[in-house]
Formats: structure tokens, sequence, C-alpha cells
């Protein structure tokens, strides 16, 4: 989701109000949309997503209702994702690939937000799921595709963030069951992603795998439709929003990505936290990445009526699953060239080596 930020805590109500509602206003009505990456889509859909079994996972990660963090229903939800990928890493055996997956405890800890007027996030004991998928031979850099199961408290949260949940789980299995690839690919499936990014947080600074992402593809929604739109895109993502052409043409906004640049703009999700936070920001190949929403249906976000029924269904469910499943390859190919090219060259790499800009 984007966390959204209540007008009664904004010391600049009315002028942090106008830039969310700019934003959502000219997202919503697809006013400033223009392609990012030009590029002729594949002559045939991506092979392997099973859109029935994903469709599958998301009406049982909704059958019980809001999955707030430290919830009954939020475990539930991690025993799922377990089994799930449990079934995924038996694939993987079989297929010569190895997925290792577990939940993650957060442990306690704190860092400093901009969100807002800057405040402290604070957190202990939050679980959420991590996997990671590899071959023999395979570099241990990664691509990460985050995602979260966690729901605002009214909300059964299909949209928001179920689907790419369960679509994040059928990309896995259509890799596992794929061909050798030459990086590794990360999933994080936050429990926290509405409590202010904390589970991100812990993912990002604690976790033995995280030093090894390179590529962020953050799933969220701000609605119940459409196709998955970037509105945020990290430092030196030249390479790969390069790379997502190969995928087709992606779209996306440079105004969305403006305002989340303004300190203390009220809204924000995991990506800026994976990104700003992640351990290896040095090197040849520096931490990146895009952040994707749907943005169809608003009168759906944060509410009771986002249902499953009203995610657009299996034709949409196939549409999201093979889309991402072209991001995550593209991703993984652009990344391993990078990573030859960085090698080529010394350690100094190509384009990833470029000047640093800001966070996203």
């Amino acid at each position: 989701h984007l966390q959204m930020a209540r007008a009664t805590r904004v010391s600049a109500p009315r002028k942090a109000l106008l830039l969310a509602g700019a934003i959502l206003a000219c997202l919503a009505h697809n006013l400033v949309l223009a392609p990012l990456v030009h590029a002729a889509p594949s002559a045939a859909a991506a092979p392997g997503f099973d859109t029935a079994e994903a469709q599958r996972l998301l009406l049982a990660l909704c059958v019980g209702g809001p999955r707030i963090a430290g919830s009954q229903a939020a475990s539930a939800a991690v025993a799922l994702l377990l089994r799930e990928l449990g079934a995924v890493s038996e694939l993987a055996r079989a297929a010569g690939a190895t997925l290792e997956f577990e939940a993650v405890d957060s442990g306690h800890g704190s860092f400093e937000t901009d969100f807002l007027d800057g405040f402290t996030n604070s957190y202990q004991g939050v679980v959420s799921v991590a996997a990671r998928l590899t071959w023999p031979g395979a570099a241990r850099e990664a691509v990460l595709l985050s995602s979260h199961f966690d729901t605002w408290s009214s909300s059964p949260g299909a949209s928001d963030d179920a689907v790419h949940v369960a679509t994040t789980v059928g990309v896995l299995r259509a890799l596992a069951a794929g061909p050798a690839r030459g990086v590794s690919v990360l999933a994080f499936f936050s429990g926290a992603e509405e409590s202010n990014w904390v589970a991100a947080h812990a993912f990002a600074t604690r976790h033995r795998w995280a030093a090894d992402y390179r590529a962020v593809l953050n799933l969220e929604a701000i609605g119940a439709g459409g196709d998955l739109v970037a509105f945020q895109m990290g430092p030196r993502a030249g390479w790969l929003a390069s790379a997502l052409g190969d995928a087709g043409t992606q779209r996306g906004s440079v105004f969305a990505h403006d305002l989340f640049q303004i300190p203390g703009f009220p809204a924000g999700d995991d990506f800026k936290t994976l990104v700003a936070h992640a351990p290896h920001r040095g090197g040849a190949v520096r931490v990146t990445g895009v952040d994707f929403a749907t943005i169809e249906a608003g009168y759906h976000y944060h509410t009771p009526l986002d249902q499953p029924v009203d995610t657009g269904g299996y034709p949409q469910m196939r549409s999201h699953g093979e889309g991402l499943l072209a991001k995550t390859r593209a991703a993984m190919a652009g990344l391993r060239r990078e990573l030859d090219a960085a090698a080529a060259d010394g350690g100094n790499g190509g384009a990833a080596g470029a000047a640093e800009g800001p966070p996203a």
C-alpha cells in the first residue's frame, strides 16, 4: 500500500493533502502516464506462470479477512506461505535448483524516517517470510521481489497486497521449474508494511540474504485493477530500466517519482526502506530498483471493498503473473550483464558505476 497520513498529523495539512491529492488524482485518471521504456512486447506470453494456482492462493490469503501485523490472521498467512513455498521447493529440487525459505522474526529495532515531519519507527517481534531461489553456478547477487501480506485494519487486502504475494509465489514456481539463471532471486513477503515499513527495515539491516540483493522490484497498490505502473525509481537505475524494456513497454509517472522525493511527503511504502537501508550500497553494482503499483478502482483502497472478486479475476491475475515473470527474467538478465561488465572493467562497473543520485 501507499501509507497515507491523516491530515491532523501533518504540521502543514493543507499543503500535504494537496500534494497527496495531486498524485492520487493524476495516477487514478492516467493523466501523467508516459512510457518509461519503449520496447516491442514478447511474441508470446511468458510460459510457466500457473494462473489457477495463483488465484487459489489469493483466495486462501483473503478468506480470513484483514491480516493486521501480529494478528492470528497474519500468523495464518505466514503458515500458508511456508506451505506454498515448501511445494515450490520440491519443484526446484526436481529441476536442479534450490529454494530456501523461512519465517523471519524481526527482533527489535528502530530507525528514523522523514515521513511527514519525521519520526522514529520502533518494532519488535514482527514476522515475515523470505525465500531465496538459486541454481548451481549462479551468482549470489539477486533480484529482490517485495510484497506484503499484512493489511489495513478494515480491509481484506486483495489488491493491497495479496494479489502480488500470490503472483510472486507463482513467479518463483515458474522460475524454479525452468532453466538455470545466471543470478539468484530473493522474495520478501513483509508482515508489517502497513506499520510504516518496519519489517522491511529488519530484513534489509539484519537478514543474512540482504547483502545479496542489487535490484528491488516492489509491488504495491493504490487501486484494485489495471496494469502495474512504475511510480518510483531508485538511484543508478538506468541499467534496470533498460533491462525491463525486454519485458515489454513499461509505463510510469515522472511526476509521481518527483513527488516521492520531497522530504516529508505523506505517502510511502517498503521500497524506499529496502533501497536506503540496503547493506550493499558500495561496489560496482549498487542497489537500485523500481516501485510498481496498480492504480485503477482506487475507491477500493483500504476499504472492505478490496475483495478478490474485485481484482480483475482470472484474466487480471494472468496478466499480472505473466508480466511480473517477464519483468523478473529481464531484471535477472540485466543484473547478470552488469556483473559481467563490472568484472571486465576491473570492478569499477559501467552504467552501474555512474554518479550516485539520491535514494528513491
